[in-house]
Parts: structure tokens; sequence; C-alpha cells
């Protein structure tokens, strides 16, 4: 299936002008379908990294929909997350790699998977859907399979609104983190050499005006604790 899945898009590339770069990796152990999960997203993305650093290229697109970002946010609900995790599917995402300089993007989130395929449609572009969507064992495959369906049918065009709502959580964890930034940078200030962690692991605060964390939400405060408590641990 997957060498008639690369045939097909080998084909699309070859009369669209492009470059085909493709990957083939061993069979993995399927008997916890969420590390799998976990586990092939990181190999994809791993291969995009390597072609973007063969091409020197600054952008890759990924063709994610307003469904895949519902399915995300609708996980993440059940799950458990704060506001950072309701952004669901970032529009745009610079790489975690140390030596990258690649920023992820993603186009089509405004489109639905249904307006998608329309256009592949009009175009006349061939593609290939993987049978391993259909199985359900996968929690993604589950929700889009059983819920996004159900939603659709009661609140039409809810994919569409869901990217809306992730766009306005996305902005407001951009501000948070503005802010953390800025109160990082004015403790920093006032603390000796700027270190607000001494060498046994302590937190040292004791330098820091009362007046920069005032009336701040427990929403800052907590990210502010991580963002520094990150700086010790990665340091």
């Amino acid at each position: 299936e997957s060498l008639r899945a690369i045939h097909v898009v080998e084909e699309e590339c070859e009369e669209m002008g492009y470059k085909l770069f493709d990957k083939i990796v061993p069979v993995l152990d399927t008997s916890d379908s969420r590390n799998v999960e976990n586990l092939c997203r990181q190999i994809r993305y791993e291969f995009f990294e390597e072609c973007s650093t063969l091409w020197d290229t600054e952008f890759v697109a990924t063709a994610h929909s307003s469904d895949d970002q519902l399915e995300t946010l609708l996980m993440r609900i059940a799950r458990g997350t704060g506001i950072r995790g309701l952004t669901s599917i970032a529009e745009k995402k610079v790489s975690s790699q140390e030596d990258s300089t690649c920023t992820f993007i993603r186009p089509m989130l405004g489109l639905s998977k249904n307006e998608i395929l329309s256009i592949c449609e009009d175009r006349h572009i061939s593609f290939v859907e993987d049978s391993t969507n259909k199985d359900e064992t996968y929690t993604r495959n589950l929700i889009r399979s059983k819920v996004i369906p159900v939603l659709e049918k009661v609140y039409p065009g809810c994919a569409k609104r869901s990217h809306e709502l992730c766009s306005m959580f996305a902005t407001m964890n951009e501000e948070l983190d503005a802010e953390v930034h800025r109160i990082r940078v004015a403790i920093e200030a006032h603390t000796p050499d700027g270190q607000v962690w001494s060498k046994g692991g302590t937190l040292t605060l004791a330098y820091c005006p009362l007046d920069i964390l005032k009336y701040k939400s427990e929403t800052i405060l907590q990210r502010l604790l991580s963002s520094l408590y990150s700086d010790m641990t990665n340091g």
C-alpha cells in the first residue's frame, strides 16, 4: 500500500514539475496505538527537517485541515489541557531542533477536509487515503469516524469554527508568553548577575521588586515558574 501511495504521489509530482522525496521505515510495534502515533509523527517531522536542511528551505508546509485541528482540540480537552494546548495545531511553528532554522506552516487549516477534497477533484489531483485511517484502535481515528460526524450533523461547519477558536487561543498564548518574557527580563535585571537560580538549585527572587509580580494572574505566575524551572533543568 505504501509503495502504491508513493507511485501516485510520484506521478502527481512529475506532472506538476516537483521533485519527490520519500522514505520507507521498518514496520513498527503496533501494540500501543498512542506510542505508534507519536513515533510516526516524530519520524515524519524528522524527515521534513532532513529535506529542509538538504534544500536549505525556510518553510515546510503540511496539509492539516480544520478537521485535523478539531480532532486535536477534542483530544486535548478530554485529556486535560491549558491555554497552550487549546491552540491545537499551530498555523506556524518554529522547529524545536537546535540545528534547524525550519518553520512549519499549515496553510490549509482554514479549510475543511471536504473543501480540500473538492479542490483536488476540481483540479484533477489524485490522492491516496491510508487504510489505517479507518483503524479505530487509534484514538484520533475513533474521534474522526464517530464524534466529528455527529458534531457536524448537529452543528454544521463546527470544524471551521474550531479553527477560529484555536486562532484566538493562539493569540492569547502569544500575549501570555510576551508578558512572561517581560517579567523575566525585569526579574533578571534586579538579580545579581541575572542568575535567578543558585548553584544549589534554589530559586532566588529576593531582589525582585514586589510590584513586578503584583496583581499577576495565577496563569501568568504558573507559566513564569515553568519557564524559570525549564531554564534550570535545561541549563
